[in-house]
């Protein structure tokens, strides 16, 4: 069962606007080490509008995460006219991804890194942190607080810049330079790759999860299964290209 890339792609790449984008594909767990940080204090549910805007186009979505913790959430995507259009359900282990449009779904125990040059860098599990202004990987025990440099897991150099302790801006370098760069802005953030990718959004909901729970994933009625692959196998394949779930 093939779906087209598009659709697929904005099933992981969180806010692409249903662009030119490649679909997700299975790759291995973070290095052991790599340290985790909770995305909220609490079980939250939260609303955002998105914008993209880079080489594989332009658009918007509006995003629903259902947020239970760090690594047990959902996020549902839907268009201008508030059809859905892909949702994904990541658990500790195990994560489901929904094609809508194409009545599609796939499911992987590994994690899933987006190809989408500008998010790549990100596991799955980062995302909800990213969203909510937090540090995607944040700093080991000891690191000046004042001016946080630090290695993560897999040994890449973060950098970031406190306000009242709570994150302005955050940077992801290589090679000596800056690969990805966050801003924040009132109620969201800008999110930068040095492609010209950008990332941009802004919250309009936040309240307690109800139940402070989430139910486990099944698949819709009348939905098939297909592959988390990518078929395409590089960044940025037009529109038309076909690819696995």
């Amino acid at each position: 069962m093939r779906a087209r890339a598009w659709l697929v792609a904005c099933g992981a790449a969180l806010a692409a606007g249903c662009t030119a984008l490649p679909a997700p594909r299975p790759v291995p767990p973070p290095a052991a080490g790599t340290p985790a940080n909770p995305a909220a204090a609490e079980a939250r549910q939260r609303l955002y509008r998105v914008q993209y805007d880079g080489p594989a186009g332009h658009g918007g979505l509006r995003l629903v995460l259902r947020l239970a913790a760090p690594e047990r959430f959902q996020i549902a995507a839907s268009d201008s006219l508030g059809r859905a259009v892909w949702s994904l359900d990541h658990a500790p282990g195990t994560a489901a991804l929904v094609d809508h449009r194409e009545r599609l779904y796939c499911v992987t125990d590994s994690d899933l890194r987006m190809p989408e040059v500008a998010l790549a860098p990100l596991p799955l599990t980062a995302l909800p942190r990213v969203l909510a202004g937090r540090l995607p990987v944040p700093p080991p025990a000891g690191t000046d607080p004042a001016e946080p440099d630090w290695r993560d897991g897999q040994g890449r150099r973060w950098t970031a810049r406190l306000e009242e302790s709570e994150p302005a801006s955050w940077t992801l370098w290589e090679e000596g330079e800056p690969r990805l760069w966050w801003l924040r802005q009132p109620r969201g953030g800008i999110l930068s790759h040095r492609d010209g990718s950008q990332f941009r959004w802004r919250g309009v909901v936040d309240e307690p999860l109800a139940g402070g729970s989430l139910t486990p994933f099944t698949p819709p009625d009348g939905y098939e299964r297909g592959a988390c692959v990518d078929g395409s196998g590089a960044p940025g394949s037009p529109p038309g290209d076909e690819v696995g779930v």
